[in-house]
């Protein structure tokens, strides 16, 4: 009974707090200027605003994503909130795996790839402790949900100025 308490009150904080439409979460995050719009009220989920490069239009994509952390990566789920399809980001970046990031202030320049089976299994383990609506999500559509990991990319001497090792420290976590 105590773990279906605590599920329902994942699902009301991650639904109340979703309900504003990713263009306006975006626009608060860059009219803030990464100040706004990090994380989910109440939770401690983080939100990172993940740049693709559309594998159609080449124009650039942004969509607010949550994310988690593992050691020296993160992680976002392709779920869609449990869609049948996957989201357009996810065909950006099986496309072109490169993207950037915007972790509050910092842009960073990372590497994304699918986990692999073993990987994905024990890394779904800790994803769904930690939020439990991902299984929610995955009951609800018949595909396995991706789970992506976001490697940073190796700085440039151009992006030298936003690559910075405090930048990635302040926000990774190592």
């Amino acid at each position: 009974m105590r773990w279906n308490l605590r599920q329902r009150l994942w699902k009301w904080r991650i639904c109340a707090s979703l309900a504003v439409p990713p263009g306006v979460l975006t626009w608060i995050h860059t009219w803030s200027h990464g100040r706004l719009g990090g994380r989910i009220p109440l939770t401690g989920v983080g939100i990172l605003y993940l740049t693709t490069t559309g594998r159609r239009s080449g124009k650039a994509r942004t969509t607010p994503v949550l994310y988690f952390r593992d050691r020296d990566q993160l992680l976002i789920v392709a779920s869609n909130r449990g869609s049948g399809k996957y989201p357009d980001w996810y065909w950006n970046l099986q496309f072109n795996p490169e993207a950037t990031i915007q972790l509050g202030q910092a842009q960073l320049g990372v590497v994304a790839s699918e986990a692999r089976w073993e990987e994905r299994n024990r890394l779904w383990a800790l994803l769904v402790a930690k939020l439990p609506l991902l299984e929610d999500y995955q009951h609800r559509t018949p595909r396995q949900l991706p789970v992506i990991l976001l490697r940073i990319a190796p700085c440039s001497a151009s992006s030298a100025e936003r690559c910075t090792s405090s930048a990635i420290v302040g926000h990774i976590g190592y």
